[in-house]
């Protein structure tokens, strides 16, 4: 064995090191983000004893996307290090782990297992002597390692710690002869079965100085195996995940330097082969997740369990990003071979050879063609949304789906330059944000809308029927669903009907009844005849034939890739449907290089020129490369036959030549429809790619016979969102029988100052959607408040003695209280506290300015640009923060939107013509009603509204912004977090379509932080025994002209308007001359008449009631 060190007498000092890289603190950052994350899994995932929370200042709980990714590496890792400390020996054993801190967890766990075994860290020594401070502060790591008797004196003062079971050793990876004589400081290396475990660590180095490191590992012993965990490139590198990927890594300064040397299964192995190495096993981690060595269905079900969790194509996207080599130096495999049979193997076809060495098309002989329009907008840019054509024109919409800041309610529509039809009518807006549904063509013309969901927890039953420009809801499902199929089918009484197969029912069920919809009749289970197909989501489901089609991959329960081909057949007797039939399927005709990439989830599909069109998903070995994107089926789909007398269906792959300036697609979570014309339509997509950032495609592709011709340019066109039937049901409150019923607040996506101009003057409530004000929402927790304001800042508070406030009554009692006082009080579970910020400077004669009052937080507060016009307008913008506690009934004379910071909030809100029935006193614009009046438990947050009465419903998350028109009565209360555990209350009935699961934004809902990497805001704040703490900021603006508004001093902007206070003033004059006073006109008037005092009281009251009546008359009129 070659040494790189000579002989080094102890105790003698050695100056052996070499300047550290320039960026070697980008670096470090990111092994302490990776702690970060890891300590977040370790808290949902892991049993105690935990160990990362010592090395953790500030925990934060990532998103589950990212919670999952790291499970999946750090599982890999222990699986890796359990066979080795298993593997019989009677060497000592040595564990060098090049990254995070490894040991402690093993040696809790345990012990005996690791009783021959020596872990050793190697890392920068800025982080190992950081390490070994937490180390030696620690009592319960401390207490798991036995300190050497030897005198310690002699050895390198960079081997900062040192025990019988562990070592913390700094030295930079680059410097080999360094590393050497440390490591033999500390062990007797040449003896030891070697295990090395670089994490994500040695793809930062340069690629020279990375593979010089695994050479001289294969060399430090004559059992040596070398583990590496880190990212590759499972396509080329013009995927849109891959790019994502490495551009976030470039633009920390941290490229990913190894992906682009060594990118794949062909490369890694021979850089191992090269390095010393003679057996090499290579799993991406997608490939591992189904691997029954390394996982059971019932660990990978389990996880379900932890958190609700539905990004299943950005997880296996990361996870095929992603590789395990495991390399020995013996002639012998370190992993057990997992048994593969010819349709199972994907070793030599997932390889980047296959990929990257893929013949071009044959442009003589491909038919298809890809074609791109650039959209002029941004209204494509959402994934998991629903495609559907748009009636009575060659225009395609795709509805819903994840957008750049959250999930949309909006329809984007797509048709060519050339036609100038009018605008398309699409989905109403009250059917709700959501995605992960279904639209389908039914025969008759009409769409079916099917289910859905918000977040992963709120999933949607409801169905809604398109008949012409009408959309109208129809049947529920039985059980709500999302990640279904729907096709159409023909009823014996050649109406149209529908057949839904698969769906997820919520995190951790996946429906298995197969359904079917006939519109009489509503939804039926459906009786399954044959080899009942295991139950899964997001599979390939189509309609070929007469009631005939094809099932193909979709996921199983466990997260595994469904295999195999069924063809479906619907049985009918006595006119009437009584099952479905399913065949497997043995006609597939698949090459050896496409058939890993046949079976897929959340593909989409379309029918060309006779053959069926798979385009994009995710397959069994996660991304699927370029060459096989796109599928073709070829054979013949008009017959059902025996199995014996199949026609062969025939799989190859369409790689259809492009323009020069047509982009990539990301063929994730994207739609494809066929046209009237014959084109294949291909619009949204995208993801979020891990922490990495969003993705999103930005265009239409589209797909078309090339005999045909070049296509004519499409482009995105302006839509009008139909109206909801006058004749629908509206559900009922809860609390009284007697009472009115009510309305969810509509949503609108605004974009424009124009956009919002029409929504004001609507004169209608409407929580605007698309709007971004800043980082308050992430930002604002009352810790941050805390440090960010003076603790002696003095504010006045609405202290009250029980939740429901009354202005009439007076009930509550206004408090000067320091700011710390204040956010003290806050925690306090049965205080009830309300502040509505004052002018910082003089309060009793200026209104408030969020900006001019709190300077100190007033950046993270932007006003959003499509509202930037009434900048010029603004009245007043006071800061709202309360603790369970509501408003009185109230109206506003001034226009404002309501801005959703922190906490949960209902609002109730009637418009102006309701004032009457709401109990407001003559001249005052507070309401002596109490709405909120229940004490029942379970409905202490139902409300009563009077008969007659027209009221909406509004639950505001963080992130909503609320509309709220002059004169629209309001009043709210503060919901308690239904995601904190600690929660009380089991808020009845469901939560409007928009709201979403807390996990606010896509998938993650969806994005990323402001950080660089991308992650999630905290989550875990040392304030968290408040579930009812509401925080906003309010706008008012004036829409109205300026002479409208009363003169004189408005500090809170709730003076009536001055026609109002002028008739008001006018009224009393008329009124008292028609009162009895004899006090009142000179005799001469008295015997004349001239005084009112000598009419009769009944008269004088009927002409007052006249002239009453007739005011309200015009009133009516205008």
């Amino acid at each position: 064995m070659t040494s790189l060190t000579n002989g080094v007498p102890p105790g003698m000092v050695v100056d052996d090191e070499i300047q550290i890289e320039k960026n070697a603190g980008l670096v470090m950052a990111t092994n302490n983000s990776s702690i970060v994350s890891k300590r977040s899994v370790e808290k949902l995932y892991l049993p105690e004893p935990h160990f990362f929370r010592y090395f953790v200042k500030k925990p934060i709980r990532r998103a589950p996307t990212i919670n999952r990714g790291y499970w999946l590496r750090m599982r890999a890792i222990d699986w890796v290090v359990k066979q080795f400390l298993e593997k019989p020996s009677q060497q000592g054993k040595v564990v060098i782990n090049f990254g995070d801190p490894l040991p402690f967890q093993w040696l809790a766990r345990d012990p005996t297992l690791c009783a021959n075994t020596k872990f050793i860290d190697v890392d920068y020594e800025l982080l190992m002597e950081t390490k070994r401070n937490i180390i030696q502060d620690t009592a319960k790591i401390k207490d798991l390692l036995h300190p050497l008797n030897a005198d310690a004196s002699g050895k390198d003062r960079s081997i900062l710690f040192d025990s019988e079971e562990y070592a913390a050793v700094g030295c930079d990876l680059r410097n080999l002869p360094r590393l050497e004589r440390l490591l033999r400081n500390v062990v007797d290396i040449e003896n030891c079965l070697v295990l090395c475990v670089a994490e994500v660590s040695i793809t930062y180095m340069q690629t020279e100085a990375a593979d010089a490191l695994i050479a001289w590992s294969s060399g430090l012993s004559s059992d040596v195996t070398f583990c590496l965990l880190e990212q590759c490139s499972p396509d080329q590198m013009d995927n849109p995940f891959t790019m994502t990927m490495l551009k976030h890594f470039a633009k920390l300064g941290t490229p990913l330097r190894s992906v682009l040397e060594y990118p794949g299964q062909h490369t890694q192995t021979q850089r191992f082969k090269a390095a010393g190495f003679t057996q090499i096993d290579y799993n991406n981690l997608w490939e591992l997740w189904s691997d029954p060595r390394f996982l059971s269905p019932s660990q990978r079900v389990a996880l379900d369990q932890v958190e609700p969790f539905d990004e299943w194509e950005e997880f296996a996207l990361f996870a095929s990003h992603y590789c395990l080599v495991v390399a020995h130096n013996q002639e012998d495999s370190f992993l057990v071979e997992r048994p593969r049979s010819r349709r199972d193997s994907t070793i030599s076809l997932s390889s980047d050879i296959s990929a990257r060495t893929s013949s071009p098309p044959r442009l003589d002989k491909e038919w298809f063609g890809l074609h791109y329009n650039k959209e002029p907008g941004d209204m494509c840019q959402r994934h998991h949304g629903s495609a559907y054509m748009i009636p009575d024109q060659d225009a395609i919409g795709v509805h819903g789906g994840v957008g750049t800041r959250s999930r949309l309610a909006t329809t984007a529509v797509v048709r060519p330059i050339t036609n100038k039809d009018g605008p398309p009518v699409v989905l109403p807006l009250e059917i709700g944000a959501r995605c992960c549904h279904t639209i389908t063509p039914l025969d008759s013309g009409q769409n079916l809308l099917v289910g859905g969901r918000g977040s992963p927890t709120s999933v949607y039953k409801d169905c809604w029927l398109q008949t012409g420009q009408v959309w109208e809801r129809v049947h529920d499902l039985p059980e709500p669903r999302y990640r279904h199929r729907v096709v159409p089918v023909v009823l014996p009484d050649n109406s149209s009907g529908a057949i839904c197969l698969g769906g997820k029912m919520d995190p951790c069920i996946v429906a298995s009844d197969i359904l079917l919809w006939e519109p009489t009749k509503g939804w039926r289970v459906l009786r399954v005849k044959g080899p009942d197909p295991v139950p899964r989501f997001g599979a390939l489901f189509l309609r070929l034939g007469y009631n005939h089609g094809l099932l193909s991959g979709g996921m199983r329960q466990d997260g595994v890739i469904c295999q195999g081909l069924f063809r479906w057949r619907l049985r009918i007797r006595n006119n009437e449907i009584v099952y479905i039939d399913f065949r497997t399927s043995k006609a597939l005709d698949a090459s050896a290089g496409t058939w890993p990439y046949f079976a897929r989830f959340g593909p989409s599909y379309s029918i060309q020129r006779d053959e069926v069109l798979m385009i994009g998903g995710i397959a069994k070995s996660g991304c699927i490369p370029k060459p096989y994107e796109i599928m073709s089926m070829i054979g013949c789909f008009s017959n059902y036959k025996d199995a014996e007398s199949e026609l062969p269906l025939r799989v190859v792959c369409v790689n259809p030549p492009r323009d020069p300036n047509c982009p990539r697609p990301f063929l994730v979570g994207h739609s494809t429809h066929r046209t009237r014309s014959g084109l294949s339509i291909t619009l949204g997509g995208g993801a979020t790619c891990f922490s990495f950032g969003n993705y999103f495609n930005t265009g239409i592709w589209i797909l078309y016979d090339r005999e045909a011709g070049l296509p004519t340019d499409w482009t995105t066109v302006l839509s009008i969102a139909a109206s909801m039937p006058t004749t629908k049901e509206k559900p009922v409150a809860t609390i009284m029988a007697n009472q009115a019923v009510f309305e969810n607040v509509q949503q609108t996506e605004i974009q424009s100052s124009e956009q919002f101009a029409n929504v004001v003057r609507y004169n209608e409530p409407r929580l605007l959607s698309n709007l971004d004000f800043g980082p308050c929402v992430q930002k604002w927790s009352p810790p941050y408040l805390q440090d960010a304001i003076s603790s002696e800042r003095t504010v006045v508070v609405h202290d009250a003695c029980k939740s429901r406030m009354n202005f009439q009554r007076k009930d509550f009692t206004y408090k000067n209280m320091s700011w710390s006082q204040f956010l003290t009080r806050l925690a306090d579970e049965d205080s009830h506290l309300y502040l509505r910020s004052l002018a910082a400077a003089n309060p009793s004669s200026m209104p408030a300015d969020l900006w001019t009052d709190f300077p100190e937080i007033a950046a993270d507060f932007v006003v959003p640009t499509p509202l930037a016009d009434v900048k010029a307008d603004i009245h007043s913008s006071p800061l709202r923060i309360s603790n369970d506690i509501n408003m009185w009934l109230h109206y506003d004379v001034m226009a404002n939107v309501l801005f959703q910071i922190h906490g949960l909030k209902k609002l109730i809100l009637f418009p102006p013509q309701d004032l009457l029935r709401l109990q407001f006193p003559p001249g005052s614009t507070t309401s002596q009603l109490e709405l909120f009046n229940s004490t029942q438990r379970g409905k202490e947050y139902d409300f009563f509204a009077p008969q007659n009465t027209s009221p909406i419903v509004a639950i505001l998350k963080p992130g909503d912004a609320l509309f709220i028109p002059p004169l629209w009565a309001h009043t709210g209360v503060s919901l308690p977090d239904p995601h904190l555990p600690h929660s009380k209350v089991n808020m009845t009935g469901p939560l409007p379509s928009h709201l979403s699961d807390g996990t606010h934004g896509s998938q993650g809902d969806d994005s990323t932080s402001a950080a660089s990497n991308g992650e999630q805001p905290v989550t875990e704040p040392a304030f968290a025994g408040n579930e009812f703490l509401n925080i906003a900021v309010n706008m008012f603006f004036r829409n109205l002209p300026q002479s409208s508004y009363a003169a004189g001093r408005d500090v809170y902007g709730n003076r009536d308007l001055a026609c109002y206070e002028d008739g008001r003033r006018m009224a009393e004059k008329l009124v008292s001359k028609f009162k009895n006073s004899h006090q009142q006109g000179s005799p001469s008037e008295r015997l004349t008449g001239a005084s009112l005092d000598w009419i009769p009281k009944d008269i004088r009251k009927i002409y007052l009631l006249r002239i009453a009546r007739e005011i309200e008359e015009q009133a009516e009129a205008l």
